[in-house]
This record gives structure tokens, C-alpha cells and sequence, in this order.
């Protein structure tokens, strides 16, 4: 009897995972996320120890930049290779022409990208560093944004091809111990640095973009190709602004605070929002799966129980992440007196508030990839910019510190109860039998 208990809490748990992925694929790239992470910390501890306080905010800046300026130059491409690449597979149709298509729409927008900072390279810096002083980043900032493009190019390819030990290989070589590995280099300057870590990076990713069409199947015709450019175009461009919307629904709010109730209650805010995202990451690495899962079933036509696995899978997160947040919730005085130190005994409140949005936003997180697969219509933007928008409204209308940190626990809770409601509607139920 125990060992029947045993065995179905066993297929309770990881039932729903295997059902997306293979379990040592999943706790493959689970880990590989958790050693970017904390590789990522040792590159900023060795920043600060390098360059002091002035180097350490520059480097901050050109990784921030990265990111930034990646957004609209990559038009979501690793996450549209991931879906059509699959789809592609099950099909029987070319998967090589998706790869050549997300080259030819990187270059393009990187050669304008190129162009602009050549013609406008004064306004640039002062736009992404503060002041015109820092041009000597810009090469540096443009070769790893180049790096970056391509490096989702190569990701979405593995993804696609569900081939994740190479996927995970390719994210911590480039993402997590290439910085690393720059910065133990004594000597060097913040920008010879940055030139350094985007040149291999660049190397590295060329290098992954070459393996994935090498294990791509399917020909590469004019008209395959300008069918994958449309496809790609289509699916990613939508996507652009609810990636920004994303990013302000947590970032905004810290700058509201710190314009209302000084910037120590932003500063507590923002640690409570850290924690969130420490929650959040560890389901993150499941849309690695549930994407090209769900799209090469629909691309095999067999959508018969995939709303099914899904809401075990919702459920199973649920589970976890509201039995996580439980537990943190009684820990959070020591987690703020160690983290921040005891005389920050006062974002103790603040911070269990801001941890319930944990909750919805693993939902966000879990179906982002659910949605991205099962349609090529921007549910995501459409959800983040609504959370974004109601977070601006309640704000707007309603004045006190104290009004920025509920409007964002709502306006993340409404992104979190779109997502399950969009999920729902989109995906098919699977066939009664005749029995029912």
C-alpha cells in the first residue's frame, strides 16, 4: 500500500513535466538557468571589484543596454523559431528555411542598428549611458547585441529541435561563464571588457547557428524562404511591445514609489519584486518544453488532451508555488535582516505584500508559452499591456505610497487571471468518447 501511495504522489508530480518533456531534460535546463544566475552575480562581484563604484554602474549599464536594444532588433525570433521549427518537424516540412529566414531578418535590423549608431553615436551614448563621454561602449554594446541576436537565433533552433543539451550548453557557455571568464582577465578597461565579451560571444553563437542548420532538415527554396520570413515577421513583430510592457509592469511601479514615498520605499519594493523573480525563475524553464511540445502536437494534428496536461501542469505550479510563497512569507524577516540588514526591518511589510504576486505570475509564466504555441495571435502582448495599463490608471487616479504596491500586486494579478482565461479559450477540448 505504501509503495502504491509512493508511486502515484510520483506520477502526481511529475506526470504533467513528462507529458511536455523528458524529466532529465527539464531538470537539465532548470539547473543550467540556476548556474546563469549565479554566475551572472560572481560577473557583477567581480565588476565592483575591478572598477570600483563609476566602472561597476557602466558595466551595469551595458549589460542593461544589451537587453534593451535586443528587443526590437531580435522581432522575437528565438521564441518564433522555437514554435514553427517544431511545427516544421512534425510536419514533414522545412525546418532549414525558418533558420535562413531569422538570419536574413537579424541582418537587416542589425545593419540599421549599425547605421544609426554611426550616424547618431553622440545621441546614443547619451541616451543609453547619460553622457556623450561613453561612446568608447558603443562598439563593444553593438557587437554583443549583435552576439545577442544571433545567440536567439541559435536557441530557438535547439529549442525547436527539442534538442535542450545543446540549447543548455549554448546558454551557460555564453550567457553564464563567458562573462566570467572575461573578468578574471586583469587589466582590462570597462570597454575593452565589453568589446571582449561580445566578440566571443559573437564567435560562440555563429558557432551554434551553424550546428542547428546543419541538424535541420528540409531544403531552403526562394519561396520557403519568403514564406518563414513572412511567418516569422508576423509572429514576432506583435510581440515587441508586450515585451517592454513586461518589463515596466515591474519597474515602473519601483520609480513611482520612489517619486511618492522617497526612494527607500522603492528600494524595499524593488527587493520584494527581486523575490518574485526568484520564485518566478524556476518554473520559467518549463515554456523551454511546453513551446515546442505543444506546437509539434499541433503540428501532427494530435491535440487530443493538451488542454488536459496543461491544467494538471497549471495545477501542479500552483501547488508549488503557493506552498513556496507560505513558507517565505514566515521567513521574510530574516530574508530582509540578512539580505538588507537589520535596519531595514521596515520593508518587512511591503515585501510579503509584494511576494503574493508571485502567485499569478508563475500563471503568467507557466501559459506564456502555452498561448505562444497554440496560436500565433500576441495573446501575451495583448495581456501585458492591459496589466500595464491598469497599473497606470490606478495610480493615475488614486494618490499615497502605499496605493503604487496594491496596484501592482493587481495589475500583475490581472496578467495572471488573463493568461489562465485566454489559455482556456484557445485551446481544444479534447474529443468526447462515446461512452460520454
Amino acid at each position: 500500500m505504501i509503495r502504491s501511495a509512493l508511486l502515484l504522489s510520483r506520477e502526481a508530480l511529475t506526470g504533467p513535466i513528462r507529458r511536455f518533456g523528458r524529466l532529465r531534460d527539464v531538470g537539465t535546463t532548470v539547473g543550467t538557468e540556476f548556474l546563469v544566475m549565479g554566475a551572472s552575480f560572481l560577473a557583477l562581484r567581480l565588476a565592483a571589484q575591478h572598477w570600483g563604484p563609476g566602472g561597476f554602474g557602466e558595466f551595469v549599464l551595458f549589460r542593461r543596454n544589451i537587453g534593451l536594444l535586443q528587443l526590437p532588433l531580435s522581432a522575437s525570433l528565438a521564441l518564433g523559431l522555437a514554435r514553427f521549427v517544431s511545427i516544421a518537424r512534425a510536419s514533414n516540412r522545412s525546418e532549414r528555411a525558418y533558420g535562413l529566414a531569422a538570419l536574413l531578418i537579424s541582418g537587416g535590423s542589425l545593419l540599421l542598428a549599425v547605421l544609426g549608431a554611426l550616424l547618431f553615436s553622440e545621441r546614443l551614448a547619451m541616451l543609453l549611458f547619460g553622457a556623450s563621454t561613453y561612446r568608447s561602449l558603443l562598439g563593444g554594446l553593438l557587437v554583443a547585441v549583435a552576439a545577442a541576436v544571433l545567440h536567439g537565433v541559435a536557441y530557438g533552433l535547439f529549442r525547436g529541435q527539442q534538442d535542450m543539451r545543446r540549447a543548455n550548453l549554448l546558454q551557460f557557455t555564453a550567457v553564464g561563464a563567458l562573462p566570467v571568464g572575461v573578468l578574471l582577465w586583469d587589466g582590462l578597461s570597462v570597454a575593452e571588457s565589453a568589446y571582449w565579451i561580445g566578440t566571443a560571444w559573437l564567435v560562440i553563437a555563429a558557432v551554434g547557428v551553424v550546428v542547428g542548420l546543419r541538424r535541420s532538415s528540409g531544403g531552403s527554396s526562394c519561396e520557403d524562404l519568403r514564406h518563414a520570413v513572412g511567418e516569422l515577421l508576423r509572429y514576432g513583430i506583435p510581440r515587441i511591445p508586450g515585451e517592454f510592457a513586461l518589463s515596466g509592469i515591474f519597474a515602473i511601479p519601483v520609480v513611482v514609489l520612489a517619486q511618492r514615498g522617497g526612494v527607500e520605499a522603492a528600494g524595499h519594493l524593488g527587493f520584494g519584486i527581486t523575490l518574485v523573480s526568484l520564485a518566478a525563475s524556476g518554473f520559467a524553464p518549463l515554456g523551454l518544453f511546453v513551446l515546442p511540445s505543444i506546437a509539434t502536437r499541433f503540428g501532427a494534428g494530435d491535440v487530443s488532451g493538451v488542454r488536459r496536461d496543461v491544467v494538471r501542469l497549471l495545477c501542479l505550479c500552483l501547488f508549488l508555488v503557493v506552498t513556496g510563497v507560505a513558507v517565505i512569507q514566515g521567513g521574510v524577516p530574516f530574508l530582509v535582516t540578512v539580505g538588507l540588514g537589520a535596519e531595514f526591518e521596515a520593508a518587512v511589510p511591503v515585501v510579503r505584500l509584494a511576494l503574493l504576486a508571485a502567485i499569478p505570475y508563475v500563471c503568467y509564466v507557466v501559459l506564456r508559452a502555452v498561448l505562444d504555441a497554440a496560436s500565433a495571435w500576441p495573446y501575451n502582448s495583448k495581456n501585458l499591456l492591459i496589466s500595464l495599463a491598469s497599473f497606470v490608471v490606478i495610480v493615475t487616479l488614486l494618490p499615497g505610497a502605499t496605493v503604487v504596491v496594491f496596484a501592482m500586486l493587481l495589475s500583475v494579478a490581472l496578467l495572471g487571471v488573463l493568461s489562465i482565461v485566454d489559455a482556456w479559450r484557445v485551446l481544444p477540448r479534447a474529443p468526447r468518447s462515446s461512452r460520454d
